[in-house]
């Protein structure tokens, strides 16, 4: 049975028990069950949906790379995308869901850039949650937050004129409204910023073509 038959099952044991004339503990059992049938219905829905989602993404990694295709059970989505290896997945963090974009990149420099929410008394707790390495550049270190164990040569690259367009490139929104994180770990860089319910070939290729070039940038200038 698919989640549509569930929820229209569901849906109207529910309707016809409260408009039925059974007993009232046998009309609660049977209420119970069909909400469950329809709760259950939901998530398999959305879980089928997000799924879809994913398997949509294919498209835009080098033809005969993939080598992950999602499922409803594993939204992740790997291949190559110009020539780099390349993962979109889901993940959760306790409480807290995101989805990350990760390029391969073989960058000396680590370093992590986080947009800073701007939300009035709360934008110096995440200033001093995020902001652990000043750029020394007024307007990079009012819209950024940056951590890095090698602050001196990271301060020395963010400084110059084409690093820091390229920084504020691949931090741009691709949606209205969104905070992204960019991190150059060891051997990838790792994007956030769009939610499971924005992902789609039209947001998802801007954020890969920004890291393509972005990788570009550090392997040639870090």
């Amino acid at each position: 049975m698919n989640a549509g038959s569930l929820l229209g099952v569901g849906t109207l044991v529910i309707f016809g028990e409260l408009g039925g004339s059974r007993p009232a503990g046998g009309t609660k059992v049977i209420v119970v069950i069909a909400f469950l049938l329809v709760v259950g219905g939901l998530i398999y829905y959305l879980n089928t949906a997000s799924a879809r989602k994913f398997r949509s993404l294919v498209e835009l990694l080098d033809k005969g790379s993939v080598i992950v295709q999602p499922s409803v059970r594993v939204l992740r989505v790997e291949g190559r995308f110009r020539g780099r290896q390349a993962q979109v997945y889901h993940q959760k963090l306790g409480g807290r869901s995101e989805t990350i974009f990760r390029l391969a990149c073989s960058s000396p420099l680590l370093f992590g850039a986080r947009k800073l929410l701007k939300v009035g008394p709360l934008t110096q707790l995440y200033r001093a949650e995020y902001a652990k390495v000043p750029a020394g550049d007024p307007e990079l270190d009012e819209d950024y937050g940056f951590t890095s164990p090698h602050p001196d040569r990271f301060k020395a690259w963010v400084l110059r004129p084409e690093n820091k367009q390229a920084l504020k490139t691949v931090t741009q929104e691709v949606t209205r409204g969104e905070v992204c994180r960019v991190e150059v770990a060891a051997g990838c860089i790792l994007w956030t910023g769009l939610n499971m319910w924005q992902i789609k070939p039209e947001t998802a290729k801007p954020v890969l073509e920004r890291l393509d070039a972005f990788a570009r940038t550090l392997e040639r200038s870090a």
